[in-house]
């Protein structure tokens, strides 16, 4: 109900008993709780952004802009709200981030065995959304003369909706994952890193923005030239054609 599991509340109302010297004792029942904890706060923030990214869709049809403008913004809304709502829920498992972990060998191999796997799961997940990011657009629009520009438009953005989810959820399983199964080498990056590790997440993140900026910029500034290209194609042929029809005309 509230995330965490019960061996992990019976563990929080005794920590002083539970920090032994050298660490932090996990179960595998606690590591399975963090895990899906982190997994469902992922969830959550992959819906608020995919809201706020797809809430764009409403906006591809000028014909009804008006009318739609109201679930755009209100897509938008709900969007951040969920990523407020999200961000400020209680943080569980602060322990788990923040200490030197002890395991029992037999756990902490078996979840390295399982964690193995899932990282092809996880793999698959980002070059799909790789792909669908960069290529999905391209995909969509050879179908421009059969439903509309409007139309690839819409489902262009749906796609890069799906893409930003994807990467969301892979990552942040990766990076949960990797707290426990290389959790000397975390922990160790995380002390030296100190106050200042946030600027290792916001300059990566603000780098990607600006790529994916540039990018979308180059995709809508190569469609209006294709369509502008189109129509210049369309008048040069129509030019000739009554030139062809009026000989006499110079």
């Amino acid at each position: 109900m509230f995330g965490v599991t019960l061996d992990y509340l019976l563990k929080s109302e005794s920590q002083d008993g539970n920090n032994q010297s050298g660490g932090y004792y996990v179960s595998r029942e606690t590591i399975d709780g963090f895990l899906s904890y982190k997994r469902h706060r992922a969830k959550n923030i992959a819906i608020g952004v995919g809201l706020i990214i797809g809430s764009d869709i409403f906006g591809c049809f000028s014909d009804y802009r008006q009318l739609l403008l109201p679930l755009y913004w209100g897509t938008m809304a709900i969007g951040i709200a969920i990523l407020v709502w999200t961000f400020f829920q209680p943080k569980h498992y602060q322990e788990i981030c923040s200490n030197s972990l002890l395991f029992d060998e037999a756990i902490i191999e078996s979840f390295r065995e399982d964690s193995s796997r899932n990282r092809k799961r996880y793999a698959g997940m980002i070059v799909l959304s790789v792909l669908l990011f960069f290529f999905g657009s391209e995909f969509i629009f050879m179908a421009k003369d059969i439903v509309g520009s409007e139309v690839c438009n819409a489902l262009d953005w749906l796609i890069d909706a799906a893409s930003a989810m994807l990467l969301i959820m892979a990552g942040t399983s990766i990076h949960a994952e990797n707290i426990i199964a290389q959790n000397a080498e975390y922990i160790r990056k995380k002390n030296s890193s100190g106050k200042f590790a946030w600027i290792y997440v916001a300059l990566p993140v603000t780098a990607l923005a600006a790529v994916i900026g540039e990018y979308e910029n180059f995709s809508v500034n190569s469609c209006q030239t294709k369509v502008s290209y189109d129509k210049i194609k369309f008048i040069g042929g129509l030019s000739l054609w009554q030139k062809k029809e009026n000989p006499s005309t110079k």
